[in-house]
């Protein structure tokens, strides 16, 4: 369906069409088989979250897509949710080491206290419950999970206003002249 237009397609996916269907089967099957290849789950991990996300579309995706984004972009996050929910804990992760930091690297002989002011101007400007989330997620290294049960908001709002206020922050930090967080680290 690349050569036909998103408001084309779902009127065919409506209408019942089966070529429209066909295409978006196999564009779920693909991505889905892709998904599970790289959680490192089996190809039948994959065929099914598309099988399920494939009926979530039939059932009621194609009638609730308001065209805010492209279709495609809004299969894939109904599949990407339902991967998440077939995988569950069993998608690996992957265990990262790090080299102990060079100390004599000027990276690091800026103290908490002057990261901290540099910081503190645009923390300020955060909206309170971005600056919350911030605060619980990224300054006290709070789970996402966990900071939305304490705010009582879901894990996605939280993740959501987390990446908003890192955005908002890197805006703000860079309005000061700092291009990197290498250079709000450093003397």
């Amino acid at each position: 369906m690349t050569t036909v237009s998103d408001q084309e397609w779902v009127r065919l996916l409506r209408q019942g069409d089966e070529d429209a269907t066909n295409d978006l089967w196999f564009m779920l099957y693909k991505d889905a088989i892709h998904l599970a290849r790289r959680y490192r789950q089996s190809d039948d991990c994959g065929y099914d979250a598309a099988v399920q996300a494939f009926q979530n579309l039939q059932r009621r995706g194609i009638y609730q897509f308001n065209f805010t984004s492209s279709f495609r972009t809004y299969c894939w996050t109904i599949l990407s949710r339902e991967v998440i929910r077939q995988f569950g804990d069993e998608i690996d992760t992957v265990e990262l080491t790090f080299d102990p930091p060079d100390h004599s690297s000027p990276l690091h002989q800026t103290d908490a206290t002057q990261i901290w002011a540099r910081l503190q101007p645009c923390v300020k400007r955060l909206s309170p419950q971005r600056r919350r989330v911030f605060e619980l997620v990224d300054l006290q290294g709070m789970r996402p999970a966990a900071a939305a049960q304490e705010l009582d908001l879901t894990r996605n709002n939280v993740n959501q206003l987390a990446a908003r206020a890192r955005q908002d922050l890197r805006k703000c930090l860079q309005g000061y002249g700092f291009k990197t967080s290498e250079d709000v680290l450093g003397l």
